[in-house]
């Protein structure tokens, strides 16, 4: 892993906190101005590359006054060893051939916990943490109340007088996918109406495009007259329903807040290959299907492996008060799936991120809501077996174009106590029980 620079005591004090007991951190002390901590460097790199179980950190001893204060550093470079949140040695001066002597005697390539995540799968797993965030803005109050006003009339009182889901939702995707909201793949130049054919170059959000809750921005040039077009990429679901266009990100994303608007329970889905769609949850069925906006489609967890050929590795669901790993939902076949294919982060390592993950966006819910999402979660489990166990039955060549799901309903498990299974596969704890 590269080296991390820390610029404050706390940030340090973090790092020991929470690294693996058997974790090294080794951390380099130095000064712009000093020859031998330049010399050191390179060297400080290669080791870190080389020494998967240890994280090698960087203070700059004129910014990190407190750092500098708190272990007494009066000497350029110095590199002090910790473990399990104790220093256990230091070296003085640019000696390369002493800074790895002390690595060796310290190191173990093996983590004391083993679903402790090393670096690389620290920084995998990264990218599942924000849009826990974007959850949250779909049960907003006042973006609830804006998607409804340019929903169709009637879909919320249609739903609550026990009318089918599926139907209700079947006419909101057509709504959506054919009069509400539109595909974006490139520009066309308001000036000279050609159709931009150039890729979109990476820009700088303006003061409003962040207010919006554009992360980045795309330019285009165009073809024709050299005028500038730009395509924010907008996070705020409410302010898709102003803009009504994007890819399949804001597909999805604006689609959530609908669903919830219409008080449909729902799911965002982030499939790593880079797709996302949504999921639904029918309290009649007690079962979640899928649902793609961009496709008018739903109940067809095949499409992207069997339709598209897509090789999917992670698809994990964000409820507004959990999350789940859905990815046995939408391929063929699972244990060559794990056996073969995820190689970003062990199972185990993953399995504990989520179950963490989960306690976090479950802060606050009842214990009846958690025992809810328990009881679900084993459905769901036992429904992705079941339909996994009868497609391998079919075959991959037989299963035609029809690729929907289950529908029959798992409410001989309404009452189960969850226990072991629960803990093992959902990643939900239950007091109690």
């Amino acid at each position: 892993m590269p080296v991390r620079e820390v610029s404050r005591l706390p940030e340090l004090n973090e790092i020991l906190e929470t690294s693996d007991s058997n974790r090294l951190i080794i951390v380099d002390f130095f000064a712009n101005w000093c020859g031998p901590c330049r010399m050191i460097s390179p060297a400080f790199e290669r080791m870190s590359m080389e020494f998967g179980n240890a994280t090698f950190l960087k203070v700059n001893t004129d910014l990190a006054r407190d750092v500098v204060m708190r272990y007494s550093i009066s000497a350029m470079p110095t590199f002090l060893f910790f473990k399990n949140k104790q220093q256990v040695d230091s070296v003085r001066g640019a000696n390369e051939s002493a800074i790895i002597s002390t690595i060796r005697k310290h190191y173990s390539s093996t983590p004391a916990n083993p679903n402790a995540a090393s670096d690389e799968e620290k920084k995998f797993l990264e990218r599942f943490v924000g849009y826990t965030e974007l959850r949250k803005m779909h049960t907003d109050e006042v973006f609830k109340a804006l998607a409804r006003s340019v929903m169709p009339d009637g879909i919320s009182d249609r739903l609550e007088s026990g009318e089918d889901e599926k139907k209700v939702l079947q006419e909101l995707l057509d709504w959506f996918k054919n009069d509400f909201f539109a595909w974006f793949d490139r520009p066309t130049c308001p000036k000279c109406t050609l159709k931009c054919t150039t890729e979109g170059l990476n820009g700088t959000p303006t003061k409003e495009e962040k207010d919006g809750g554009a992360g980045r921005v795309e330019v285009y040039i165009c073809d024709g007259c050299n005028s500038e077009m730009r395509f924010p990429r907008y996070n705020d679901p409410s302010k898709l329903l102003q803009t009504c266009t994007g890819r399949c990100g804001e597909w999805a994303n604006c689609f959530g807040l609908i669903l919830s608007a219409a008080g449909l329970e729902n799911r965002f889905v982030l499939d790593t290959t880079d797709h996302v769609w949504n999921e639904v949850y029918l309290k009649k069925e007690q079962r979640w299907i899928h649902v793609d906006p961009c496709e008018n489609t739903m109940d067809r967890p095949l499409l992207y492996t069997r339709g598209w050929k897509k090789q999917l590795k992670y698809c994990i669901a964000y409820g507004h008060d959990h999350v789940a790993d859905v990815t046995w939902r939408y391929v063929f076949d699972s244990k060559k799936l794990v056996a073969e294919e995820r190689n970003e982060v062990r199972q185990g390592v993953l399995e504990n991120f989520l179950g963490k993950l989960n306690a976090r966006q479950m802060a606050g819910a009842t214990e009846e809501r958690k025992r809810e999402l328990a009881v679900r979660r084993v459905c769901e489990l036992m429904e992705m077996m079941v339909l996994e166990a009868k497609n391998q039955r079919i075959g991959w060549e037989k299963l035609g174009e029809d690729m929907g799901g289950r529908t029959t309903v798992c409410s001989h498990l309404a009452s189960v106590n969850a226990h072991a299974v629960i803990l093992r596969l959902s990643g939900y704890k239950l007091q109690n029980s």
